[in-house]
């Protein structure tokens, strides 16, 4: 049985539950009195399973609500389990879990083996921005500008002072909430991220299936989401990054950020990194800043091509490039 659906089930047998002639598990139905009626005490509550899904139906006040694998968990089934007595963080984990499944997401490759995570314990994020788009004008709005609709990824929101005109990315390792990047949506903030992390963390990660030929890794998150890659969410790499990558034994690709931080020279910088352990770096040819803005100008499957078309892995070659690139980006920082 899905967790999901074993979830929904384990807490509502925690009630008196009796099973109908029609399979349909009975018990008090939770909703009643969170709807403006009376608490039901005649068993008007009832739970049908399914092998891809479970149906709840209340025959006192009328609150509906399904689960079906393979799709986002609704509102009215959060409020169920809300309703059914299941915590914030295990409901935020549920969540997270249905999303992941709705994307066709799949066992991933087993990487470098280390202990169980720590949970973040101070993450901001309230809502998740697919539940209710039109709570969020600004936040879509930014989606869109950078090519994005809300149900492509579980963005958040948060009404907190901080964080209420950022969009909030949830890092989850191993099915368990480490940390999170807070992108303002402001482009004269100047602090655009706002990140936090209980260990160290290489975004996308979990999305790296067996078949995959090549990986990009980049240095942004929305960069990543573009292409469907991976992340450092700097422009450095550090051990335990690289170990985490190395164990994917795939052909890394390196896309580094054409400015004068991305171009760097430091040996712990990606194009240096790459030059080090033989992976490729792609020298795109665009008139954009970023692979993010490649993607929304040109889409995907452009970008993808081009990037794969200007991939390098003669180390002599590299380094000409990123000399080149390096002198450009001097060039302009003082035009």
């Amino acid at each position: 049985m899905n967790p999901i659906i074993e979830t929904v089930l384990s807490h509502y047998s925690i009630g008196r539950v009796k099973r109908a002639s029609n399979s349909w598990l009975t018990r008090n139905a939770p909703c009643c009195v969170h709807r403006g009626h009376r608490q039901d005490a005649r068993g008007r509550g009832g739970l049908l399973l399914e092998d891809e899904s479970c149906i709840y139906n209340c025959f006192n006040c009328g609150f509906k609500a399904t689960y079906t694998v393979g799709k986002p968990l609704s509102k009215k089934m959060e409020s169920l389990l809300t309703w059914l007595g299941v915590d914030e963080q295990l409901i935020l984990k549920i969540k997270f879990e249905a999303f992941r499944l709705s994307q066709g997401a799949t066992t991933t490759i087993t990487v470098v083996k280390r202990r169980k995570p720590k949970e973040i314990e101070d993450f901001p994020g309230e809502a998740f921005i697919y539940d209710n788009p039109s709570a969020y004008p600004k936040h879509v709005e930014f989606l869109r500008s950078r090519g994005f609709l809300p149900d492509d990824f579980p963005f958040m929101a948060s009404s907190s002072l901080i964080y209420k005109n950022r969009i909030i990315i949830p890092f989850m390792l191993d099915d368990v909430l480490i940390g999170y990047s807070a992108r303002s949506m402001n482009p004269k903030d100047y602090m655009r991220y706002i990140m936090k992390t209980t260990t160290d963390y290489v975004f996308g990660l979990e999305k790296i299936k067996e078949d995959d030929d090549f990986i990009f890794v980049t240095e942004g998150l929305f960069d990543a989401l573009s292409i469907n890659g991976i992340a450092l969410m700097h422009n450095e790499i550090n051990a335990a990054q690289l170990s985490l990558i190395q164990s994917l034994k795939k052909r890394v690709i390196i896309v580094p950020d054409l400015d004068k931080s991305g171009l760097s020279l430091n040996p712990n910088s990606l194009i240096e990194t790459a030059l080090t352990y033989g992976w490729g770096v792609s020298f795109p040819e665009w008139n954009c800043k970023d692979v993010n803005e490649a993607y929304v100008k040109y889409g995907q499957l452009f970008t993808t091509v081009h990037l794969l078309k200007q991939t390098i892995t003669d180390p002599l070659t590299i380094k000409l490039q990123q000399k080149f690139y390096l002198e450009r980006a001097k060039k302009l920082s003082y035009s």
